[in-house]
């Protein structure tokens, strides 16, 4: 499961990279986008030589329920970082690349005064090219 969680965000920005067309400029650098990854299942692995992912486990017991709690360590908060900066990173970059778009693309064909973004804060509101209600 862990794999799957630390694979999230930069699959989202070498989507995100793919999508606004900027692969061929980052090809030579495209190994640091998985180095948090990587980085994070080795620490993951060898933790308990260093506990610098997780420090320790503690045991909650409450009525009638026992459970376990990983408590953090340095490393964690660290990959977490980068985790969100790469999610940020591809959200800058898909505006980017929606705003650096023709104008085709950002309008709503049956409204053309409404751009997508307008549109899409009210996804049920009224298409109709003419703007008269359907009432």
């Amino acid at each position: 499961m862990h794999l799957s969680v630390v694979c999230v965000a930069p699959l989202f920005l070498s989507f995100t990279i793919g999508y606004a067309g900027l692969q061929e400029r980052i090809r030579r650098y495209r190994w640091v986008i998985w180095a948090g990854p990587v980085l994070s299942m080795t620490l993951l692995l060898t933790n308990s030589i260093h506990h610098w992912y997780w420090e320790r486990l503690e045991m909650v017991s409450l009525p009638g329920v026992i459970f376990f709690i990983r408590v953090p360590a340095p490393a964690f908060w660290l990959l977490v970082l980068g985790s969100y900066t790469s999610i940020f990173a591809g959200i800058v970059i898909l505006g980017w690349a929606f705003f650096r778009s023709p104008g085709l693309y950002r309008r709503d064909p049956c409204r053309p005064e409404k751009t997508f973004i307008q549109q899409a804060r009210h996804p049920c509101g009224d298409n109709r090219s003419d703007g008269r209600s359907r009432n």
